[in-house]
């Protein structure tokens, strides 16, 4: 991955999965901070709740989209356009783990379509207004949260939609990995078009969140232990 700073603040900063912790303690943007978030009704509490969190943030706002929809995907996108505004970081960070075996709107195993497809598209969709805002020596970027479960992970092309043999941990295990090998595409063909993007991907080790809700209960307790134990 080519390093470059990037641009002078206020930055526009769109991060994905806004109800989440991880997302929240996101602190480095000056001026906005568009959330992708799906739960409407936690929206109030949470807001109070981020701007304390985020006290370098002079405006964030919560905007909808269903990564589990690629029509709700392309709504925002269209409606993020609407507001006129650069986009200097975009970070891919909503994501579902071990969940039961299930299909997106569109038919997708849900860890394929909402980890990798539905940020692929919105990437995707996104990467024009990404490179008006960036500028050699002042890149805008795409990073996207993965997992070191990538590395057990196996692209089933025969059966990416997980339809025989469903293994949750195996799917969310592809998911992770698919988002490894588009941001290293990704990344080649932005170098080999002189883009001024980057983008990178990167795993964020456990961090306390809903994601692992679908989780055996031994597994999330000692998790909570071990994550008492080592931040006391």
């Amino acid at each position: 991955m080519q390093a470059a700073r990037l641009p002078q603040s206020p930055l526009t900063v769109l991060i994905s999965g806004g109800t989440q912790p991880l997302a929240a303690q996101s602190r480095k943007p000056k001026q906005y901070c568009n959330k992708i978030n799906k739960d409407f009704k936690r929206w109030p509490t949470l807001k109070k709740k981020d701007l304390t969190l985020l006290p370098c943030l002079s405006a964030v706002e919560f905007l909808y989209c269903d990564l589990a929809s690629m029509r709700s995907i392309r709504q925002f996108v269209q409606t993020f356009k609407m507001k006129k505004l650069p986009l200097h970081v975009l970070v891919n960070n909503a994501g579902v783990m071990m969940v039961p075996q299930r299909a997106t709107d569109d038919g997708f195993e849900e860890h394929f379509g909402v980890n990798y497809l539905g940020h692929f598209l919105l990437t995707s969709l996104l990467l024009d207004t990404l490179r008006e805002s960036g500028a050699p020596g002042r890149r805008s970027r795409v990073v996207t949260v993965s997992s070191a479960t990538h590395y057990v992970g196996q692209l089933n092309l025969d059966d990416l939609q997980s339809r025989t043999g469903y293994s949750a941990h195996a799917a969310y295990a592809q998911s992770k990995l698919a988002l490894v090998l588009f941001t290293y595409r990704l990344q080649a063909l932005l170098t080999a078009q002189g883009a001024p993007v980057t983008a990178n991907v990167a795993d964020p080790g456990v961090v306390d969140t809903d994601l692992y809700r679908h989780v055996f209960w031994g597994t999330r307790l000692v998790k909570k232990l071990l994550g008492w134990w080592v931040f006391k």
